[in-house]
């Protein structure tokens, strides 16, 4: 799977995370950065510019991603500069939202929780 990074009359970049594969936090947080700031990695194309991640150990620039000291991908293998006319079309992908989920779980873990007690009432709690 590639990101959709932007386009231009000739070319589009997207983000690969998949090869090579990275460890998972540092795939989270180029997604993370693709999603909130996709033109960075056209800046990040520029000799000398860095970035550095969320993540405090984690830095991106126009030789790679690095944790440390140690080369995660070189950059070119992170974004790949397609051919417009290579590309016959762009799917959106659907995330949930991690709060929508924490909300989710947390309802359904009170209702558990008011199943639970209504049964251990067997119907007789209230007013005793």
């Amino acid at each position: 799977m590639r990101y959709f990074l932007q386009a231009d009359d000739t070319t589009i970049p997207v983000l690969n995370v998949e090869s090579p594969r990275l460890p998972w936090r540092a795939a989270r947080a180029i997604r993370d950065l693709a999603s909130t700031s996709p033109g960075q990695f056209e800046r990040l194309r520029s000799p000398g510019f860095e970035l550095q991640l969320a993540d405090a150990d984690l830095r991106l620039s126009s030789q790679g991603l690095y944790a440390g000291n140690r080369k995660l991908a070189d950059f070119n293998q992170l974004v790949e500069t397609l051919a417009r006319d290579q590309v016959l079309s762009i799917k959106t992908a659907y995330h949930f939202p991690r709060g929508a989920a924490i909300a989710i779980a947390a309802t359904a873990a009170a209702l558990a929780a008011l199943v639970i007690l209504a049964s251990a009432c067997n119907g007789g709690c209230i007013g005793r």
